[in-house]
């Protein structure tokens, strides 16, 4: 894992976030995969707006509020909490970077302490837009 993951994914809509005095200074990505549904926080406001009704590959990362093992092995998203399996961990400046997959969405998840390949965690916490781009021409091709 030595760059972070893009996951293909189609935003929804974008919707601004903070205003003030007539200035948005951040904003919500709400997308679909596979199925599910989830928000994702654009802080920098990196999304154009045309983004909605588009497939596009985001690069996401989790802040995380609490952090503990899943009883079971399901996959979701319900609002603010996040259950997945860890695919990839690496140790970069004295902290864990874990690779969540939450029923097919790869996340980043920054720890100080080190979880399993293979376990899975609730994580409470928000979805954050680290970046965006269009699926590239092989985006599609089996890896």
């Amino acid at each position: 894992m030595k760059t972070m993951v893009f996951n293909i994914v189609k935003v929804v809509r974008v919707e601004p976030g903070a205003e003030l005095d007539g200035t948005v200074y951040d904003q919500w990505l709400h997308i679909e995969y596979d199925g599910c549904k989830a928000s994702i926080f654009d802080q920098m406001m990196i999304a154009p707006e045309h983004a909605s009704g588009e497939l596009h590959e985001l690069k996401i990362s989790v802040m995380a509020t609490s952090v503990e093992p899943a009883n079971g092995q399901a996959s979701g998203i319900s609002g603010n909490r996040f259950t997945g399996k860890i695919v990839a961990v690496r140790e970069s400046d004295g902290l864990f970077e874990h690779l969540l997959d939450i029923h097919g969405l790869r996340i980043h998840l920054v720890e100080t302490k080190q979880h399993p390949v293979g376990e899975y965690l609730a994580v409470k916490g928000r979805l954050d837009l680290n970046d965006i781009q269009s699926p590239s021409p092989n985006a599609w091709d089996p890896v």
